[in-house]
């Protein structure tokens, strides 16, 4: 399965800018965006196959969001 996964706020950078990047390269890339704020109106804007997940992450709702992916045929 291939996707990007990055934290909003790296510590050396934006994590938005790497999945803006790596989108570019790629658009159809699935790109989950990590952060302990709710950064889904941001995530959003990178487009369709980008997908926020808060901080602390639910090992299953990151379980889940990979199986609906993999099932979309976006992360293959």
């Amino acid at each position: 399965m291939n996707l990007l996964k990055t934290d909003l706020n790296l510590p050396d950078g934006s994590g938005l800018e790497v999945a803006r990047q790596a989108l570019l390269q790629n658009p159809k890339l699935p790109v989950i965006v990590c952060s302990g704020h709710d950064a889904t109106g941001i995530v959003k804007s990178l487009g369709p196959t980008a997908h926020a997940l808060r901080k602390p992450i639910d090992l299953a709702e990151l379980e889940a969001l990979l199986e609906r992916l993999a099932k979309q045929g976006l992360a293959g």
